[in-house]
């Protein structure tokens, strides 16, 4: 017999943990106090149902507690599951003599349970290493493009001017997903009530929930929790801020270690870095204390996929690319030897020694060294997202990340925030809704919200020519993508026209246009105009954008396909695979943009000739496009036909 608690679609993606209760289920008691700690609990009496629900589980992390009425030796049969992170008994055994990972009362099996919970949240750590074959020319200097994207979405959510009814929000969007855990809603009204008597730092130390979902939503840029965490985010890190700001020079620590397992291909990546950098994307706990660190990283020896890693932090007082500050005695737990960093810390690799069997010190050194390309590419992007601010500049950040779902999730926030008389606020996030139902390849609807902007920008915002034109553009991208090119070329010259009121002739939206209007003549076949816009964007490009910008990827793509639809083959190559690997630098490897290009190379491939090459760029593409779109999107039918032919 089994039953089943607390479940919800957000509880799976955000709890990652699963406790199992494997005994009498009227316990109601030990139960509820496990439910104090997790919200999501498996109870069982038989010891088959509790193995087949073990082996269904994918994506979850498994702690076992077996109560005193059932069979105790089971245990090791349990540790044979990968699942399976921890094993507790309850017995009550008046004779003394328990051994290890039994307990006498429950209350002590909560305390171990949520100190193994947290240390399993600390191995999840998010981390961005580049491996040596990332580095084109050796440059050890190079971050991957997760940090980058990482750093923008703090600076934005850093902006956002919370009002007094965020902590409300985020307290009644808790309590409703957690209904059924009387346990969890007690503890988040409690936060929600009392947050203002403590320091975001105590309730970070405190709150299990609290540290959960937050690290847990950053590392898997889960928007939906970040937008209702963004108050406590901000507070957490400016009060890190400030305190590490008040620290005396003779009282700044020099070393300090973290404990935790690692991926073998992260570890592969690790060993090649050969100086190179690593970044920990989420607000990252060390200790003082390597025996307390070493701990935590052999904990993590049970996964025979990772490898445990102690890292050997030394630390700078000159330089700090996030600050940090010592917890004692202003954490909830007074006397630990923690020191907390906020998001995003870098540091050098340095040394790596093994100490034992699947057990390495890594030695890291602050800096503050970062490549000059990503420089001139992250802060090109942060310029593209000045013109927006907060919320809006989070949900620009989605769009230009391929994560559609949460930027309508932001705008849609966002859309009920705004005055009803706020009409430019209202044209621009219709506007956003189109581009977002656009790249989502739902035409009619995106033409629908394009409309809906351009109608309010002509009748109150007339000499707005910059949104105006944005706008004509996008509408004349969806009159292509919907192969109505007329009516497409029509738009994109109005735009043109409006540009020429406003912009400089080297202005970077210049060739976003050109290049629209050259895809466009490549449609209607002609090939010379077609041409002559596409080099007038390239041009463009290389005076106003960084070398390895997503733009620039799409023009090479463009050039690309006009070669090919010329039958000039090898030329044609060229230019996607130039795409390609500007792309794989500059955008998440499940963007989009990835499937779009790998998918072009394969159709190519296919027309050359070379159909093992055809098919492992389409599958490629395939695998991208299921991450990122809807199973029914056009371009998912298109590769699905390009592998058809393949075959």
């Amino acid at each position: 017999m089994s039953k089943f608690s607390a479940h919800h679609p957000f509880s799976r993606r955000i709890d990652k943990t699963v406790v199992i209760w494997l005994g009498p289920i009227d316990d109601k008691s030990s139960i509820s106090q496990l439910h104090s700690i997790v919200n999501s609990i498996r109870m069982f009496e038989d010891v088959d149902q509790c193995a087949k629900f073990l082996n269904e589980i994918k994506n979850e992390k498994a702690f076992i507690v077996i109560s005193n009425m059932i069979n105790q030796h089971l245990k090791p049969l349990f540790h044979s599951f990968s699942q399976v992170h921890s094993t507790y008994i309850l017995c009550n055994n008046k004779h003394g003599g328990n051994p290890a990972g039994t307990y006498s009362r429950i209350e002590d099996i909560c305390h171990s349970l949520k100190q193994d919970i947290r240390r399993y949240e600390t191995e999840q750590s998010s981390i961005s290493i580049l491996s040596s074959d990332r580095i084109p020319n050796h440059d050890i200097n190079e971050l991957d493009q997760s940090y980058m994207y990482s750093q923008l979405l703090k600076e934005a959510i850093l902006e956002i001017e919370f009002d007094d009814e965020a902590r409300k929000r985020f307290a009644d969007f808790c309590c409703f997903h957690y209904s059924d855990n009387k346990c969890k809603v007690d503890a988040i009204r409690q936060f929600e009530n009392d947050y203002e008597r403590h320091s975001p730092i105590w309730w970070y130390t405190k709150e299990l929930f609290i540290y959960s979902m937050l690290n847990q939503a950053l590392r898997t840029q889960y928007s939906e929790i970040v937008i209702r965490m963004g108050f406590f985010m901000q507070d957490l890190h400016r009060q890190i801020e400030d305190l590490h700001a008040k620290i005396p020079k003779d009282e700044y620590p020099r070393i300090v270690y973290r404990g935790q397992g690692v991926s073998d291909e992260d570890f592969d990546k690790l060993k090649n870095t050969n100086g190179g950098l690593i970044s920990f994307n989420n607000f990252l706990s060390t200790s003082l204390d390597p025996t307390v660190a070493r701990a935590y990283a052999e904990s993590s020896k049970g996964n025979l996929a990772t490898q445990s890693i102690l890292f050997r932090i030394e630390l700078d007082p000159l330089i700090a690319s996030a600050p940090f500050v010592e917890l004692k005695n202003i954490g909830y737990y007074q006397e630990e030897k923690e020191i907390l960093f906020s998001m995003h810390a870098v540091f050098r690799v340095g040394c790596i020694c093994q100490i034992d069997d699947r057990l390495w010190e890594v030695q890291l050194t602050s800096t503050s060294s970062t490549d000059e390309k990503l420089v001139a590419l992250t802060n090109y992007i942060r310029n593209e997202l000045q013109q927006s601010i907060g919320w809006n500049k989070l949900g620009h950040l989605m769009i230009k990340i391929g994560k559609f779902n949460q930027a309508r999730e932001i705008y849609h926030q966002l859309f009920h925030l705004i005055s009803n008389k706020d009409w430019k606020g209202r044209a621009l996030i219709y506007s956003y809704f189109g581009l977002i139902h656009k790249e989502k390849g739902e035409n009619n609807k995106a033409l629908s919200f394009y409309n809906r902007s351009i109608q309010i920008f002509e009748k109150y915002f007339f000499h707005d020519y910059q949104n105006r034109a944005i706008n004509y553009g996008n509408i004349g991208e969806v009159y292509r993508n919907m192969g109505k090119y007329p009516d497409s070329l029509s738009y994109y010259q109005k735009a043109l026209e409006l540009q020429n009121l406003f912009l400089p002739y080297d202005h970077p939206y210049r060739g976003i246009i050109y290049n629209d209007i050259a895809l466009v003549y490549s449609q209607l076949g002609d090939e010379i105009n077609a041409l002559s816009y596409f080099q007038q964007t390239l041009q463009n490009q290389e005076k106003c954008l960084p070398s390895n910008h997503p733009h620039v990827s799409i023009t090479y793509s463009n050039i690309g396909q006009l070669y090919q639809l010329k039958g000039e083959y090898p030329v044609a190559l060229s230019f996607y695979q130039k795409a390609l690997e500007n792309e794989e630098k500059s955008l998440p490897s499940d963007h989009p943009c990835v499937a779009i290009t790998s998918n072009c190379i394969g159709v190519l491939y296919r027309l050359i000739g070379d159909y093992p090459k055809a098919l492992w760029f389409s599958e490629k593409a395939l695998s991208i496009q299921q991450k990122s779109l809807k199973y029914n999107h056009p371009n998912t039918a298109i590769i699905y036909i390009n592998i058809g032919e393949v075959n």
